[in-house]
């Protein structure tokens, strides 16, 4: 069976009532269902996106950065890790290739990155 699943960095630090300990610092990943959410502020509209992932039985809603959302692949590296929309990842001969959705094809692909000085490149773009 197909596994939905994404991971993005958490938007803030999130603590559970009456707990001290926080369930996760700004910029932890945070797994699980995602879901866009929009708001109304001063006659505005604002757009969020928030994971709904569950911990100790319960279901907690936590705000997310939209650029760092990316979706589970299906597909796992050699340790057994799952593979994210966004992740680099190493193929043959050591060259490193960045992983993301085709539009077009409807299909995760890895594309392969230059280093040009400090900069990285995707072949595909001109860009990362």
């Amino acid at each position: 069976m197909r596994v939905i699943r994404f991971r993005a960095k958490a938007a803030m630090t999130c603590h559970r009532i009456g707990r001290d300990k926080p369930l996760y610092e700004k910029g932890d990943w945070v797994y699980g269902w995602l879901f866009k959410s929009v708001h109304s502020y001063e006659k505005r509209e604002m757009d969020s996106y928030v994971i709904q992932t569950e911990i100790d039985g319960e279901v907690m809603s936590v705000d997310v950065v939209e650029e760092t959302i990316g979706q589970f692949t299906g597909l796992h590296d050699i340790d057994g890790t799952h593979i994210y929309e966004g992740d680099i990842i190493q193929g043959e001969y050591k060259y490193q290739h960045l992983v993301r959705y085709n539009e077009q094809e409807a299909h995760f692909t890895a594309t392969e990155l230059q280093c040009v000085g400090d900069r990285i490149f995707d072949t595909n773009s001109n860009s990362v």
